[in-house]
């Protein structure tokens, strides 16, 4: 038997809550996915406080209550909702380059987004939780843990095995919801990520601490994303090089940077702060280097040519 969450909410999302940084139309908003197993339906929407185990001091005893628990399939959910957002975006903006398709999958898989969907779709209605756990902050009301039910509603949905038509059913689902008409911005969204990209007050220089940084005018805009060598790490990451630099931008409380080297984009990551997305930039090129064995030997050798002490 196929169960579909249909209990629509109304009511606004509580007070505290922060806003979506991708908005969607509620008389827009497509069906979700039908659930074919029953078990699996009233599992995505268990959470955990629900379960008296899960506050056991014994460890073996919260393991087996967690996996009674939606968190499993929340896990899951992360999967398939970044599959089918990409997908989707993908088909949506064929020309756009695949950092610019990772930061718009931000703005759609941002916890702050999904929470504002699950109070929509009612699952603060139907999620078991228990209310004496917390009363002043019931599970129902914080943003995550209703992000986190949509994502395991989404993992029960796709649950193998996947047939031709509840595959079909899914995408129709996620083009509906990402489709101009619903998602409010998305076009916009994906301009401006552009254009930030693009716009040369952008460019960061990897420059030493010691070497001065110009600052023009439009770097001093607040709407630049340009640093000053003095909040670069100590001691830099890359040699002193003209031509080597950081893209990067910011949409939705996330960063993208990419990493150029004479104009190629080479390395691209993401983080909720500036710094820990260059930092992921660094662990790629870093891992990459490591792991070809010419890459390996000159990584080590420059690194035991500074005895491997800050300058």
């Amino acid at each position: 038997m196929s169960l579909r969450l249909l209990h629509r909410c109304e009511d606004p999302p509580p007070a505290h809550w922060d806003p979506p940084v991708l908005a969607f139309r509620r008389d827009r908003l497509p069906t979700l996915p039908a659930v074919d197993d029953q078990k699996l339906f009233a599992h995505a929407l268990r959470h955990k406080s629900s379960i008296p185990e899960s506050n056991d001091p014994g460890p073996v005893v919260r393991e087996a209550a967690d996996l009674r628990s939606n968190r499993r399939l929340e896990w899951e959910g992360d999967t398939v909702l970044c599959w089918f957002a990409s997908v989707e975006l993908a088909r949506q903006f064929p020309t756009a380059a695949s950092g610019d398709l990772s930061a718009l999958r931000c703005l759609v898989v941002s916890h702050r987004t999904l929470s504002h969907l699950a109070w929509a779709y009612g699952f603060g209605r139907v999620l078991e939780h228990n209310p004496n756990d917390a009363p002043h902050r019931l599970a129902v009301t914080h943003q995550k843990i209703l992000a986190d039910s949509l994502e395991a509603y989404l993992a029960a949905a796709c649950h193998f095995p996947l047939s031709e038509a509840k595959l079909r059913s899914v995408e129709a689902f996620f083009r509906d919801l990402l489709s101009p008409q619903c998602a409010v911005g998305l076009v916009e969204a994906a301009a401006e990520i552009r254009e930030r990209r693009l716009r040369t007050a952008n460019f960061v220089p990897l420059l030493s601490p010691t070497e001065p940084t110009p600052v023009s005018a439009a770097q001093t805009d607040r709407s630049t994303t340009t640093l000053r060598s003095s909040s670069l790490p100590s001691p830099p990451f890359f040699e002193t090089a003209s031509g080597i630099g950081w893209l990067e931008t910011q949409l939705g409380g996330r960063w993208a940077i990419w990493l150029q080297i004479e104009g190629e984009t080479l390395v691209t990551a993401e983080g909720t702060k500036r710094q820990e997305a260059r930092q992921r930039v660094v662990g790629l090129v870093l891992t990459r280097l490591w792991k070809d064995p010419q890459g390996r030997a000159v990584l080590r050798n420059a690194l035991r040519a500074d005895g491997g002490e800050e300058q």
